[in-house]
């Protein structure tokens, strides 16, 4: 933030003195000059519409200026920041065929590369990334900032587009390259998340491990995050749990919020609901500095109803009973197999109420649509036709 900052207060004064130069001396011959650099400070800042004026400026009162053949690359940039895609595409395209911006080429293959990614049209990400690697086979050490830029949305883009092999293809490319720390951390993180995507759990875990921010900080509590999680994909409760309530204890804000859910659902996820039900007593006094609409502390405090009711509903074999725990299961819980006992126990134990052929139809719902387990659908669907073939249910299935 501070260098965005610095670099504005640079390009201001630029603004300045191109400015004082124009009006004292209008006729220089650096006034072309004055214009270029009061053009591009102007896109740096942000303020497009003044930026495209100087370059016009430029165009009309020094046609054959070296200044004016430069601002090709410059006004394609404007219509990228403008969102104006397809006209940037075209500006960049054509200094790509300019030999004056023949030196520009990697920046302006990033700026293709940036236009298509801003569209979420990965395949066109990919398309130019594999085409770039087949030119350029060598890229180990690569220094060059706007090549590094380009593999790391590429390495983005095939992660968005499901191609994970590519996606880490692309960074174990990118994290040989000279990088600086910040680079190497968010780089082993990408990495990591993508080998979670994939099911690679352990691999995940060794990728975050490998990240070196400071111990105690946001980011450092954020890793610490994930890597619980993959603690908890590999079945190693208590060391997932250990680390949950480290976060819980060390942080605050989100990361508090978060950690405390994370919690809460591996308690559920055992059937823990005595340590559950511990962790919420003091949830309102725990939360007071998480504000109202985070989404993490609504959720918490969604479980905690649930829990709560799922409690008094111990000993309860009513068929509502059995309804509400089926749902809260199902809904709040993630747990469609649980939801199914409870869903067939309604429809063996009460076959003349109301909820039993809604019961039937959650059991083929949640088989077909959420496990996508076809094992005995056509029975279920069969039963619900011929035992309750008046209710909206039936209908449904009848042209399901």
């Amino acid at each position: 933030m501070e260098d965005r900052e610095r670099a504005k207060r640079y390009y201001r004064k630029v603004i300045e003195k191109c400015a004082k130069i124009i009006e004292e001396y209008p006729k220089a011959k650096f006034v072309d000059e004055a214009l270029y650099l009061m053009g591009k400070s102007y896109l740096e800042v942000g303020e497009y519409s003044k930026a495209r004026r100087k370059f016009e400026e430029l165009e009309k009162y020094f046609p054959k200026s070296k200044y004016t053949k430069l601002i090709t690359l410059q006004i394609g940039k404007i219509y990228f920041y403008q969102k104006n895609y397809s006209k940037a595409y075209e500006y960049f395209v054509k200094a790509e065929h300019s030999k004056i911006f023949k030196k520009h080429k990697d920046e302006i293959f990033l700026w293709k590369i940036k236009i298509f990614y801003e569209q979420q049209d990965f395949s066109s990400v990919e398309k130019l990334i594999k085409s770039y690697l087949k030119k350029k086979r060598k890229l180990k050490g690569e220094t060059n900032r706007f090549i590094k830029e380009a593999i790391l949305l590429g390495a983005k883009a095939s992660m968005y587009n499901k191609d994970f092999d590519f996606a880490i293809n692309l960074l174990n490319i990118y994290l040989n390259f000279i990088l600086n720390e910040e680079e190497r951390n968010k780089a082993r993180e990408l990495k990591g998340d993508i080998l979670f995507k994939k099911g690679k759990y352990e691999q995940a875990k060794s990728n975050y491990k490998e990240i070196t921010y400071r111990e105690g900080t946001k980011d450092y509590y954020r890793i610490q995050l994930k890597i619980a999680e993959c603690e908890e994909k590999l079945n190693n409760f208590d060391k997932a749990e250990d680390i949950y309530n480290q976060i819980k204890d060390k942080t605050a804000g989100d990361l508090k919020a978060q950690a405390f859910l994370k919690l809460l659902l591996l308690y559920e996820k055992q059937n823990d609901f005595e340590k559950a039900n511990e962790l919420l007593k003091d949830v309102h006094n725990f939360l007071r500095f998480v504000p109202a609409d985070n989404i993490y502390k609504k959720e918490i405090l969604s479980h905690k109803q649930a829990i709560y009711i799922i409690d008094s509903l111990k000993n309860d074999t009513t068929s509502i009973g059995l309804f509400k725990k089926a749902e809260i299961n199902f809904v709040i819980f993630k747990k469609p197999e649980k939801a199914i006992q409870y869903y067939e126990e309604i429809y063996k134990n009460y076959p003349e109420d109301t909820l039993a052929p809604k019961s039937l139809f959650a059991i083929y719902y949640i088989k077909k649509e959420i496990l996508k387990d076809t094992a005995n659908l056509e029975n279920i669907k069969k039963i619900l036709i011929k035992n309750y073939p008046e209710s909206i249910y039936a209908k449904i299935l009848r042209e399901y």
